[in-house]
């Protein structure tokens, strides 16, 4: 049997048609479905033979390419990683920018009030000074300022606040105690 299956794949390689191999079987006495299953067995084993090749040959081109791959593949993965922390970045950046640009707009607000609240009480001063009747020494604003800081700094710690809110509410506060501290 496989000295009859190696004369099939040996016809088969020559380039001889199935029924050119189903006749010379027949001259050999195999019987025509007989020759048939010997072609399909001699073309499996083929098969096999070409699948085993190709897999040694794939393996084969793997190896020599596995490390220009792998290199290649890191390569595109660290471009990859870098375009997203550039974004990242760029995007932290805008967003740092905008909510400092926020608490920056709301300290501008705050000493605008501040230097509303100074000019009534330096207002309030000169009236006092400057009227002849003088029943009672308004309180000097050193007093004030140094109350308004205080309440400042008791509103960012009590009040719950964005800590960044906090730490600006704290900080003029500070300010205002230390600048009513050192007026004359």
């Amino acid at each position: 049997m496989q000295n009859l299956i190696s004369v099939v794949r040996s016809m088969l390689d020559s380039g001889a048609t199935v029924t050119e191999i189903v006749n010379t079987l027949k001259e050999m006495g195999v019987s025509e479905e007989d020759a048939k299953k010997l072609i399909l067995l001699a073309n499996r084993e083929i098969l096999l033979t070409l699948r085993n090749e190709l897999k040694d040959v794939v393996r084969s081109v793997l190896e020599e390419e596995r490390e220009t791959f792998v290199s290649d593949v890191k390569e595109d993965l660290r471009s990859y990683l870098d375009a997203q922390l550039r974004m990242i970045n760029r995007n932290l950046f805008k967003l740092t920018r905008d909510e400092m640009n926020k608490y920056i707009s709301e300290l501008s607000r705050v000493e605008e009030k501040v230097d509303v609240l100074e000019r009534k009480v330096l207002r309030l001063e000169e009236e006092q000074s400057s009227s002849p009747i003088k029943t009672r020494k308004l309180l000097h604003p050193k007093i004030i300022l140094s109350a308004i800081g205080v309440a400042l700094l008791i509103v960012g710690a009590v009040v719950e606040l964005e800590q960044l809110w906090k730490i600006a509410v704290m900080v003029i506060g500070a300010i205002m105690v230390l600048g009513g501290l050192l007026i004359g």
